[in-house]
């Protein structure tokens, strides 16, 4: 079933985001995203590289690589991460 996340950041080989439950290394997930402050939606699968627990109660952070990211959505974070870094 889909889970909201609180976003923390992409890079253009993966997604970092928050979540209130563990998500095993290793899972698959079929990841829909919004690029913040854009309109630009992003629809891709992704496995987990990693879940860890953060000092608040009940969120974990988890961290993610993209599976199948087109092209055209790659470079629309790449332009994404390019303007944040300004």
């Amino acid at each position: 079933p889909p889970a909201e996340v609180l976003f923390a950041g992409p890079s253009a080989g993966g997604i970092l985001f928050y979540a209130n439950e563990i998500i095993a290394a290793g899972s698959i997930l079929e990841l829909r995203f919004q690029i913040p402050s854009t309109q630009n939606r992003i629809e891709c699968l992704a496995r987990v590289v990693r879940c860890e627990k953060i000092e608040v109660e009940g969120i974990y952070e988890v961290g993610s690589c993209f599976l199948d990211l087109s092209a055209k959505d790659r470079a629309k974070l790449e332009r994404f991460i390019e303007n944040e870094a300004k």
